[in-house]
């Protein structure tokens, strides 16, 4: 079955880089885009040299289950250039009903998982009306503290090795090289 997503990328080493600084380079990116409602829930695709950033909205339109899409990411076929993948996660803003309360309400979120079953995350409530984040609301937790994996979350490597057929990306974005023309000698 073939499908477009969109994919947007950002070309840096991640090697090295401790989970927390990676998680809250995320969280800038998330809380700069849910004022101006430029915070799309995507999958977040980490690779040695690169960070890459799938819209999930056309998957869930499909009426894919989105966390089987984001399993068949971390077995993803990019292409020869491309390193394998590293980190697998979900950032942007989900709608949620609150326990115990009616209708439902956007909260922003952050959330990366290893392959040895590391996991970080960060969410917060956002204010419907004015799209503020509601600090009282942030929370942080962490496989390494001890936290319990949040439902509904994760566990994408291990289903990912039980999937039957893998994900392909037929045209993935290739690093853009300097412009010999713009180049000043």
């Amino acid at each position: 079955m073939e499908l477009r997503v969109r994919v947007g990328s950002f070309f840096r080493d991640l090697e090295g880089l401790a989970d927390e600084e990676l998680g809250q380079q995320l969280v800038a990116l998330v809380r700069r885009g849910v004022p101006l409602k430029a915070a799309p829930t995507v999958a977040v695709i980490g690779r040695p040299e690169r960070l890459d950033l799938v819209g999930l909205k056309e998957i869930a339109d499909q009426g894919w289950s989105v966390g089987r899409f984001i399993a068949g990411l971390t077995r993803a076929e990019t292409g020869p250039d491309v390193g394998s993948v590293r980190i697998i996660g979900l950032m942007g803003t989900v709608e949620i009903t609150p326990k115990g309360g009616e209708g439902r309400v956007p909260m922003a979120i952050v959330f990366l998982e290893w392959p040895d079953c590391r996991w970080w995350q960060w969410k917060a409530l956002v204010e419907p009306t004015t799209r503020e984040i509601l600090e009282d609301t942030e929370t942080i937790t962490r496989a390494v503290d001890g936290d319990p994996m949040p439902d509904g979350l994760g566990r994408w490597w291990s289903a990912g090795r039980h999937l039957r057929g893998d994900v392909r990306f037929d045209h993935w974005p290739a690093r853009p090289t300097p412009d010999a023309d713009a180049v000043v000698h």
